[in-house]
């Protein structure tokens, strides 16, 4: 049987919590600066509303459910990793929300109001990447699947100077990966390259029927 990629994951991601514990590094990140202003990008998939289910994918030790709480936003929140390592940290951190669970899995996930995903597909370690991009996929699909309003999530840039790109970390073309995403999942979308890191936001926003209809039958 051949190898799960996302096993390795997995175990880089036990060695870098078990080594940074709950930080910004301990999930991959710089610093706890960058890693919020990349929360502040996806959370636009709310439209602005601050109650009702959110799913995060790859949600480390729960900096973004605990970053969320700070900004008042008031989720039912239920995080995913494949690492038990980081669910383990996750459900320490975020002792005290009581509307935060933790669930080990690389998909499917429970139906929500939307799904993020920051950072989860970056690291691929030495998986080539036409390999990695099936995985990418494969879990961007049943991000959209589970998300009923709306799924946002970030990557690397294929703009970034080629002398800082690290050989195990992905680094998609925005346009690209918008195009593969929209002929798929819908065409309202946004992508987001105008903040200072090197990287993109994707925000794609969906609408179920009853509110399509309210749309329509106003015009």
């Amino acid at each position: 049987m051949a190898d799960n990629p996302l096993d390795r994951v997995a175990t880089y991601f036990a060695d870098t919590i078990q080594k940074h514990g709950a930080t910004a590094r301990g999930a991959g990140w710089r610093d706890q600066q960058s890693q919020e202003l990349r929360f502040s990008k996806l959370v636009q998939v709310t439209r602005g509303a601050k109650t009702g289910r959110i799913v995060e994918v790859g949600c480390g030790w729960g900096a973004f459910a605990l970053w969320a709480a700070r900004q008042g936003f008031d989720f039912e929140y239920i995080g995913y990793d494949i690492s038990p390592d980081m669910i383990s940290a996750a459900r320490s951190a975020c002792e005290n929300l009581d509307k935060a669970s933790f669930e080990i899995g690389a998909g499917p996930f429970a139906p929500a109001d939307w799904v993020i995903a920051s950072g989860t597909m970056s690291v691929r370690l030495d998986i080539p990447d036409a390999e990695w991009r099936k995985q990418v996929d494969k879990t961007i699909d049943a991000m959209a699947q589970s998300a009923r309003l709306g799924f946002a999530f970030n990557f690397l840039t294929g703009y970034s100077d080629p002398d800082r790109k690290e050989s195990y970390l992905y680094y998609p073309y925005p346009g690209e990966m918008l195009d593969s995403v929209m002929s798929r999942h819908g065409r309202t979308a946004m992508l987001l390259h105008d903040y200072p890191l090197y990287e993109f936001t994707i925000v794609v926003h969906k609408f179920d029927e009853r509110r399509r209809a309210g749309e329509e039958s106003q015009q």
